[in-house]
């Protein structure tokens, strides 16, 4: 399996973690485990160069608040020198920015008019659920959308959302021998994706609005899907959960 997430430490004062390439719900760990390993070697502070991640979803997010309250614990801070715009953005609606010394603001990105490229066919696919489900859907559901004429910056929104169902049913839903079926169409501009998978009847407005107590245990994943997309409803029936996304396109 590729791996999409590259992590290198540079043996500076303070020590620089570099990452590269996609944190998300399957890979998240493995920069747990780096930055636990660097902290125990550092003397007050860390650096963290986050501008070559192209993804991040709230499992991601999750290491990155749960290492700076850890930091402030050990009296050792937790610096951002760089990092993506979106990666900014997810920071800011969090509302766990002020967690973090933030040295090298990135640069506002404006987004290009959106062009409809083509109104593509609906689109189904199933996936065993699996923690590779994730980046799958994230990446099959994005070409849908950019056919649609989405541009970045909608594109990105799309991507997280659809990222946070699938950890979502994966992690409290679906098991290893189960299936989850996603579905696309393009309703005059409006894209709509729905998500079936099996699961247990909960009801998805009594989870918390993150904050830095329960940062650490997640329950970000609906926060976000809501933030980005235009309507996010689930529906419970014979021990399956269907969820429904929509964005429209701008006109």
């Amino acid at each position: 399996m590729e791996d999409r997430l590259h992590l290198t430490i540079e043996d500076s004062i303070p020590p620089v973690i570099r990452a590269t390439g996609e944190l998300d719900y399957e890979n998240c760990e493995g920069l747990d485990s780096v930055i636990r390993s660097t902290f125990k070697k550092c003397d007050s502070s860390l650096h963290l160069a986050l501008d070559e991640l192209d993804f991040v979803d709230s499992s991601g997010l999750r290491i990155l608040v749960k290492a700076a309250l850890d930091g402030q614990k050990m009296g050792c801070s937790l610096s951002i020198v760089s990092m993506t715009p979106y990666l900014d953005k997810m920071l800011s609606i969090s509302g766990f920015k002020h967690l973090f010394m933030i040295t090298d603001p990135p640069t506002t990105v404006q987004a290009p008019v959106s062009t409809a490229v083509e109104t593509p066919e609906p689109y189904s696919f199933k996936l065993e659920a699996t923690k590779s489900a994730c980046r799958e859907a994230r990446d099959n559901v994005y070409a849908f959308a950019e056919k649609m004429g989405f541009d970045i910056l909608a594109l990105d929104d799309i991507k997280l959302a659809i990222g946070e169902a699938i950890s979502n049913a994966v992690r409290h839903g679906a098991s290893d021998c189960d299936y989850i079926e996603v579905q696309c169409r393009d309703d005059s501009g409006r894209l709509i994706v729905t998500i079936k998978y099996p699961s247990k009847t909960f009801d998805p407005e009594s989870i918390p609005i993150p904050n830095s107590e329960t940062a650490a245990e997640g329950g970000m994943g609906i926060y976000f899907m809501k933030i980005v997309m235009d309507r996010v409803h689930y529906d419970f029936s014979d021990g399956s959960a269907t969820l429904t996304l929509e964005k429209q396109l701008p006109r």
